[in-house]
């Protein structure tokens, strides 16, 4: 986790976080570099460093992301694994929609997510650099030279939305 605390120092500009910590938010609120900066566990938002009240805050389907932040509004996402697993399709997709410049995703340790991450990520051509601690993996992508397309944007969702519904069944049937 001190890996990812010291890429939090640097980031700049428009930042989104996913379901971090309460450490992870803490160090992204004392980063003076960054002008608007959204956390997506409760959504609370801030312009230049000022934290609007809790009661203010809404909640957004991870479904819609797309819709929230339009294309190139972030300049960085960093990103907890860990915490919306079971939305990758949607995640992967709209984050490479968003993010301008660097996605960042740490996880607790699992090869198996690890490949699943860095394949879903390959079809978009970005380049991915990806390092492990003791317990934590991290995913550094930088996003500047994407290739997207509606069409292929649309078949790999078809495609992963077939292959978790085979991989249900499968663990049924073993079951």
């Amino acid at each position: 986790m001190s890996k990812m605390k010291e890429i939090l120092k640097q980031v700049e500009g428009d930042v989104l976080g996913i379901g971090l910590t309460d450490s992870m938010r803490d160090h992204l609120r004392k980063n003076k570099k960054i002008t608007d900066l959204a956390f997506l566990d409760n959504l609370e938002f801030s312009k230049k460093g000022k934290i609007t009240s809790s009661k203010k805050t809404k909640t957004i389907s991870i479904k819609k992301l797309r819709k929230v932040f339009k294309k190139n509004r972030v300049d960085y996402t960093v990103c907890n694994v860990d915490q919306i697993a079971k939305y990758l399709k949607y995640v992967v997709k709209d984050t490479i929609h968003f993010t301008k410049k660097e996605i960042y995703l740490y996880f607790d340790k699992n090869e198996e997510l690890a490949q699943k991450l860095e394949k879903m990520y390959r079809r978009y051509h970005v380049e991915i650099k990806k390092t492990s601690g003791e317990n934590v993996m991290y995913f550094q992508i930088i996003n500047q030279d994407k290739k997207k397309n509606k069409g292929k944007d649309l078949y790999y969702f078809w495609k992963d939305t077939f292959e978790e519904i085979l991989e249900f069944v499968r663990a049924f049937l073993s079951y």
